[in-house]
């Protein structure tokens, strides 16, 4: 799922700054390091690759790690972690954030000394923010379910996007409830490059998926009764895409 924030900040925000960035064509070793010279600080990744290269560190976005309940790139020799905090921690799109992880082994004296830019960004969580996000944290295992893709016969995800009733069509992941986007309308930049195409439709399971409760009387029936409408949900739309395609 692209949702461009991290390709924005490294492509243009940092330039702004004259932190300039360069973009790897894929994630193999030789490619990364005939990339790196004298200038290299950091390498920044949205999966898991080798643990460093010319003793500079390696930052991964673990936001799809699910706040490490999937994946813990420290242990596998990151040196930061990233990831944004409404997604999974949060989970019900309450407040905005963003969670940086220091592994605390890599020798800062081998490369540029740090420097503080949280005042200048205003990057500070406010403490209202911080408490949402806790309150979200605690209930991340039952949202920990998946995120999967799919494409829709035709090309036409943006027909079963505009057809969907009870789908949040919002660019986010891990909330409480179901969610699906259509990244060919809201991702401009290297689009089909990144091999988003227009059938491509990524679903964010929401919580309305649990089928059973401890509980006795009503609350399981209005769980199904959830499960039916997520399912005919899909299926009206795509009947749509199928009146469609059999009209041409």
């Amino acid at each position: 799922m692209n949702h461009s924030d991290s390709h924005n900040q490294l492509k243009v925000l940092f330039e702004q700054y004259e932190i300039l960035t360069k973009f790897a064509k894929d994630n193999s070793p030789k490619v990364l390091e005939a990339l790196i010279d004298k200038n290299t600080r950091a390498l920044f990744c949205e999966s898991i690759g080798n643990a460093r290269y010319n003793e500079i560190p390696l930052v991964i976005d673990n936001t799809f790690g699910v706040c490490g309940n999937i994946s813990r790139p420290l242990d596998l020799g990151a040196d930061i972690i990233v990831q944004l905090a409404p997604k999974w921690i949060g989970g019900h799109g309450t407040a905005i954030g963003a969670v940086t992880i220091h592994g605390g082994r890599f020798d800062w004296s081998k490369a540029l000394p740090r420097f503080d830019m949280l005042g200048d960004l205003d990057a500070c969580l406010a403490p209202q923010s911080a408490w949402l996000l806790i309150q979200g944290h605690s209930f991340t295992s039952r949202r920990k379910t998946a995120t999967f893709n799919f494409g829709v016969s035709g090309g036409r995800g943006d027909i079963v996007v505009d057809n969907l009733k009870h789908h949040s069509f919002v660019v986010d992941i891990g909330e409480v409830h179901y969610l699906v986007i259509h990244p060919a309308s809201t991702t401009e930049e290297e689009r089909v490059a990144a091999g988003v195409t227009q059938d491509l439709l990524p679903v964010s399971v929401g919580t309305e998926h649990i089928g059973s409760s401890p509980n006795s009387g009503v609350v399981p029936i209005l769980i199904s009764q959830f499960q039916d409408d997520i399912i005919e949900d899909f299926e009206l739309a795509f009947q749509k895409v199928d009146k469609i395609e059999e009209r041409k």
